[in-house]
């Protein structure tokens, strides 16, 4: 073959291995954007297994919320008083029961309520502070007056004025091998004799509404022997009164032993 004859096969040769690079280069380019294509549809993939599961664990933990808050007293409106009466104690109380009258007066604003509904409070109290207890008995009338039903109840023991406290509901329980404890005021004076005088005739005022409280609810029981005046004087002088959950009832000072 002549110089001039392989020219023309030299180039067609080099043309081929230029054809053949360039369709060696684009396959690559379509195999690199095919695996690219495929590691991102993969990891998409994984992004939407991951959310799933993310959302599936949401879901479960809701529920086991959802289920864990209905199964709490709270829920269905039971309050548990399981602590001295005090400042802190009636205030956490009073938050309380503000916030499921406000929840039903919202709703019943929304149109999803027909009307508040009832609470319980449960108390298992040694007593305290006589301002604080009279402070909640007084917001008990109030919720009672803006129509919620409201149920006291002494479990285990409501002493003092944890006992005064159970006289605040519509309907007052006791459990059966609850008591209460019911006794004279206990004050502490101190100053000159005018202060100390003063202290006495305070404590004088709040012993005779105590004594209201107690009698005015037992008589509303009709039951003979309830609780009057004088026999509750005549049972706390300068002692503790405990009374069981049979007496409680012959007494007047609950409506009901559980």
């Amino acid at each position: 073959m002549s110089d001039d004859e392989k020219i023309p096969q030299q180039l067609n040769d080099k043309t081929q291995e230029a054809l053949a690079r360039k369709f060696d280069a684009e396959a690559r380019k379509e195999i690199a954007v095919a695996t690219k294509e495929e590691a991102w549809a993969a990891l998409a993939k994984k992004q939407s297994e991951r959310e799933s599961l993310e959302h599936e664990k949401y879901i479960i933990n809701y529920t086991e919320q959802v289920a864990i808050m209905r199964a709490m007293d709270k829920h269905y409106r039971k309050y548990q008083y399981r602590f001295p009466v005090s400042e802190n104690s009636v205030a956490e109380c009073l938050d309380t029961l503000n916030l499921w009258h406000r929840q039903d007066e919202a709703e019943i604003a929304a149109g999803t309520l027909d009307e508040v509904r009832p609470f319980e409070i449960v108390f298992y109290s040694p007593g305290g502070g006589v301002m604080p207890g009279m402070r909640l008995f007084d917001h008990i009338q109030w919720l009672r007056g803006e129509g919620h039903y409201v149920t006291t109840c002494a479990m285990g023991y409501a002493a003092s004025m944890g006992g005064i406290l159970l006289q605040a509901g519509d309907k007052r329980e006791i459990g059966k091998n609850a008591f209460v404890l019911i006794h004279e005021l206990s004050f502490g004076a101190a100053g000159d004799m005018g202060d100390m005088i003063d202290a006495v005739e305070m404590a004088e005022i709040i012993q005779k509404r105590v004594i209201d409280i107690f009698c005015s609810r037992a008589k509303e029981t009709g039951r003979p022997g309830h609780l009057t005046p004088a026999k509750m004087k005549r049972k706390w002088q300068r002692k503790d009164w405990w009374l069981s959950s049979d007496e409680c009832y012959k007494l007047g000072v609950v409506d009901e032993v559980r």
